[in-house]
């Protein structure tokens, strides 16, 4: 059954936008202008709209399956057979109630007594698919707004494999790679927003619905089913009970099932009583002695050896791509094209901003903090590094935006070190991400303002921004080389608005480079040049900017006092880190003991944490940290980003059921999972895409909580500006520290509770 697309909604971008990106839930409103096609009285009665579409599918459902001969499946329609899932909604339907079946059948939970419909028609379960279609909206899309997720499933007709596409076009460029990569398989994101979504409208088996419709299929009886379930030519048929029993046998192959298999834990690297070994195969073999001449081993083959012969396919691959769900977005597309040549007045988008281009703005800087934790995967580790970076390492430039951040950093530290011994008391690693937020919000200010001449329109900046994941070196910027563009921009204005320490000298630097020394420069950001770029950029130093730019400062503004309150702050970061460094230590070793069959890792750079504070429960604390593979001395390796979560309590039985914990994350640009407490105080801690099981509030539609967090970071200052602060060039820091400690004014700090703040507890 074919949704069609709601065209009564759809405001569209004008044909100026960003090439390749829509705006389907863009909307500007305002006295004097107001950009619309949107239809707000559709809007308002969402709910109700909603009802009526969604109760159409359950009835075509209910018409198509045998339920005189098979009555148990209405009472599986009735408590899971949900309308939102990886297939039309139709289909969900039926996959979900079959595949309720199928669990109550294995006896894995039997079915509750009552398990019929109270009322005629569908009224309970039309309710909870809408709660849980939107639940999904704003699980899986991070800074989307209630609003938005309704104009998007509106604009879909509930069809959530539809509203997905729509978001996609909004918010990648067409042909980009995030737009061709496909749903699935992800890391276990779109798992957890559809087990979430299940949980929302109260599923009796969350994890079997979230499972069915993320599990790999037999490719030769997945096609089949689908087709005759499907909008095809087979879609319009009733199913008898022999098409239901394929269906259930289907489902019952899936992989991995659910329940999923016990997981084995492995507590012994290789010793003198463990071993492992790699056959010509692939296949690791682990050796456990258990004494008594006794050996356990245990083969573990990689899931892509073990299927390569077996042809699986996820649903979402004969879905989501598929001819049929092209035409429902080229319909969608149609409508937006006809609605754009209906409007007959220029608008001014950025008053006021409106919901998309902020979600698109949150969304630009995660994409930027992504560059950051790969700049310091890469950067060697230096605590005068890592202070550079923190303090003028902005990602826009000449390059790409990781190679702008190396060099920019070591520019930075290269022309304005700090004095001579005070590197010594400078920390290896970040607590608070709030000066992480920070910078990158900076920089990502530089890079408007380098394209918003060529836009007019922040909006369409970040826009066209969004639709090169920040890289201007990858569309050779509007078909001109960005080395070209350069000679157009004024780098030390750039700088000044992005609040750069040293804008006049920063600008100075770039506006000297050329495409020779761009490229020189550029084949010199690897671990194996460090030295040689350090020397580069020594040698041409003084002959390219003005030595009043680089010299020292009188640093008598700082009293003897305020110098000593500094110090002390300097002293408790210290300690903090210590105490966070340790933690983590154990968690990776415990992690390393648990996975003999990956490398040994060591714990590096520490990225970011993020601690609860309670009078009455064990702390937890969320962290990111870099390791580095612990093999041959002097080998060199970009570094693992992981994530941890550990407890700390005055009770060891308290923190021994709160089990701690790390794993890897490799794909931080895309696929990361939510985290409600993290998101909901603002800090930028890295999740796996899976997520984190520990939801403390329940919610994760955090789009005002997000958006206000990254206001609040843009304010007053911050723990690591007594870090870094350099007395003899930070005039204008070092009067603001001078007078929030001499005459203690509050509000010129931001005093929100924080791990770095003071020292913790429990030390």
């Amino acid at each position: 059954m074919a949704a069609p697309c709601n065209f009564a909604l759809i405001a569209v971008e004008s044909s100026r936008s960003a090439p390749g990106m829509g705006s389907f839930s863009c909307f500007h409103h305002g006295d004097m202008e107001r950009r619309s096609t949107l239809d707000e009285g559709a809007l308002k009665k969402w709910f109700e709209n909603s009802r009526a579409r969604i109760d159409e599918f359950y009835d075509e459902a209910a018409r198509r399956l045998p339920l005189k001969e098979m009555p148990e499946l209405d009472g599986c329609i009735y408590a899971g057979g949900l309308c939102f899932g990886l297939a039309d909604p139709v289909t969900n339907i039926i996959l979900n109630a079959v595949g309720l079946l199928l669990h109550d059948q294995q006896g894995e939970h039997p079915p509750p007594h009552g398990r019929v419909r109270v009322y005629e028609g569908w009224r309970d379960v039309v309710w909870r698919s809408i709660d849980g279609i939107a639940a999904f909206m704003n699980a899986y899309f991070r800074y989307l707004s209630t609003d938005q997720a309704k104009r998007y499933l509106y604009l879909a007709s509930q069809d959530l494999t539809l509203a997905i596409k729509l978001v996609h076009h909004d918010r990648f460029a067409q042909g980009s790679s995030n737009q061709r990569r496909p749903l699935l398989p992800d890391g276990g994101k779109l798992k957890a927003a559809l087990r979430f979504a299940a949980l929302k409208a109260q599923h009796p088996a969350p994890d079997v619905l979230a499972g069915l419709m993320t599990a790999e299929y037999p490719r030769d009886t997945l096609a089949p089913v689908l087709f005759k379930l499907g909008n095809q030519q087979g879609g319009k048929e009733q199913l008898t009970t022999d098409d239901v029993l394929e269906i259930r046998d289907l489902l019952a192959h899936q992989w991995p099932p659910t329940p999923q298999p016990a997981n084995i834990d492995f507590w012994c690297r290789p010793n003198g009583r463990t071993c492992t070994r790699r056959g010509d195969d692939g296949v690791l073999v682990i050796s456990n002695s258990l004494g008594e001449d006794l050996v356990a081993q245990t083969s573990i083959v990689t899931t892509r050896d073990y299927f390569q012969t077996q042809q699986q396919n996820y649903i979402s691959d004969l879905v989501f791509c598929c001819e049929d769900m092209e035409t429902k977005l080229s319909r969608c597309l149609e409508a937006s094209a006809l609605a754009a040549s209906a409007m007959a007045t220029e608008v001014n988008y950025d008053v006021p901003p409106c919901e998309h281009i902020i979600s698109v703005k949150m969304c630009l800087l995660d994409t930027i903090h992504a560059l950051y934790i790969k700049a310091l995967a890469t950067l060697p580790s230096k605590p005068s590094l890592l202070r550079a970076l923190l303090v003028a390492g902005h990602c826009y430039g000449l390059m790409d935006p990781v190679s702008n951040i190396i060099l920019n950093s070591f520019w930075y530290d290269v022309a304005f070190p700090l004095a001579r011994g005070v590197e010594v008391d400078l920390p290896q690693g970040i607590l608070d991400t709030r000066p992480m937020a920070r910078l990158e919000s900076r920089s990502l200010d530089g890079l408007v303002a380098m394209v918003q001449g060529t836009f007019g329109s922040k909006h369409r900046a970040l826009e066209f921004l969004s639709s090169l994941d920040c890289d201007l070196t990858r569309s050779s910027y509007l078909g001109r080389p960005i080395i070209k563009i350069a000679r157009n921009v004024s780098f030390a204005a750039v700088a000044e608005i992005a609040k750069h320490p040293q804008h006049t000298a920063f600008g100075s630097f770039l506006m000297s480079l050329s495409p020779e020394k761009i490229g020189h420069l550029h084949s010199l950001i690897s671990a194996a040049h460090w030295d040689q770029l350090i020397r580069v950029l020594s040698n041409e130093m003084y002959s390219v900017w003005p030595v009043s730019v680089l010299k020292e400062e009188d640093s008598s503004l700082v009293s003897p006092f305020v110098s000593a309150r500094i110090s002390g702050k300097r002293l408790a970061f210290i300690r903090n880190l210590d105490f966070v460094h340790t933690e983590l230590n154990k968690v990776l070793r415990k992690y390393c003991n648990q996975h003999p069959w990956e490398p040994s890792y060591q714990l590096d750079i520490i990225c970011g944490v993020t601690a609860s504070s309670s009078p009455f429960h064990p702390n937890f604390y969320h962290a990111n940290f870099l390791a580095t593979i612990n093999d041959a001395i002097g080998s060199s390796h970009e570094r693992t980003l992981f994530f941890a979560e550990f407890w700390v309590s005055p009770s060891r039985e308290d923190v021994q059921s709160k089990p701690s914990s790390c794993c890897p994350i490799y794909d931080y640009s895309a696929c990361i999972g939510r985290c409600s407490f993290c998101e909901d105080e603002g800090n930028k801690i890295l999740h796996p895409p899976s997520g984190h099981s520990r939801d403390f509030n329940g919610s994760i539609n955090l789009y005002r909580s997000a958006v206000r967090a990254y206001k609040d970071v843009l304010k007053g200052l911050l723990v690591s500006d007594f870090i870094y602060f350099d007395p003899g060039r930070d005039v204008e820091l070092a009067k603001i520290i001078h007078d929030y400690e001499d005459n203690n004014i509050p509000e010129m700090l931001d005093t929100k509770p924080s791990l770095v703040c003071e020292r913790p507890r429990f030390i």
